[in-house]
């Protein structure tokens, strides 16, 4: 006969284990896996880092590639506009200035400014996914060294689908400087200012957790439904992988 304290026991660890799956790090799953809570940030992340592209959304708008790269406003106009889970807050991830007063430009190893490396502050939200959540390296070290190959970029993508080693849009245009705003590299793992119609993939995010927003029943199953077919199939890496200077402007290579 089984004990009860051993059925007790192994309760508590299954129930321990199915919680340990449902998060990596920060991250926990909503939406059936579709959307994913940040705890550290307190916004909530599409499971799909792409849905621009999967959702057919591109396909509505003028653009070079067709892949799901937009210039900066095509990118802020599709995230401000997204319904999806029952929620239309959505945006582009934040890029406010590290220091928490105005933007620094000058070019940094340690994260202390916001053009460059290691940024780890959560004013910058795409770095922190990278560097603090899903555990990637940047292409120089807080020292100013260069990491051997495949000790830095995108290696790791955690939870989610359709994560390019590319270039991403911020939702901060760059004071005093028209026609810029802010963008990070997967490619290297830094941050610098991008010509805006220059394109770049775009992830959508949301202020807040979205388990907190009521779903219809309906909405929620158009949803799932159709993210579920449009995902299969499409890649996760791409093979955009170079050393660019993050201090000068670099031309994005095509498909």
């Amino acid at each position: 006969m089984t004990k009860p304290h051993t059925t007790m026991t192994f309760c508590v660890g299954l129930l321990t284990l199915l919680a340990l799956s449902s998060a990596q790090g920060a991250l926990v799953s909503r939406l059936g896996g579709q959307a994913y809570y940040d705890t550290d940030l307190n916004i909530t992340w599409l499971a799909d880092a792409n849905y621009a592209y999967t959702s057919g959304y591109v396909d509505t708008i003028s653009t070079t590639h067709g892949d799901g790269r937009m210039n900066w406003q095509q990118a802020y106009d599709w995230a401000s506009k997204l319904e999806f889970g029952g929620s239309t807050d959505w945006r582009l991830p934040q890029a406010l200035p590290v220091n928490d007063v105005e933007y620094i430009r000058d070019l940094s190893f340690d994260g202390s400014t916001d053009v460059g490396y290691n940024i780890t502050s959560p004013n910058n939200e795409l770095s922190y996914m990278f560097l603090a959540n899903l555990q990637n390296s940047s292409f120089y070290d807080t020292d100013g060294n260069i990491r051997n190959e495949g000790d830095y970029g995108l290696q790791n993508i955690g939870v989610f689908t359709n994560l390019y080693e590319y270039y991403y849009w911020t939702n901060n245009t760059v004071p005093d400087l028209a026609y810029y705003s802010w963008g990070f590299s997967n490619i290297v793992g830094g941050q610098r200012m991008y010509y805006e119609p220059s394109e770049h993939y775009a992830w959508a995010v949301m202020d807040g957790d979205i388990a907190t927003v009521p779903v219809p029943a309906g909405i929620y199953l158009i949803v799932s439904g159709g993210l579920g077919l449009l995902a299969i199939g499409r890649g996760v890496s791409s093979p955009f992988r170079r050393r660019p200077n993050l201090a000068t402007p670099v031309k994005a290579k095509t498909a």
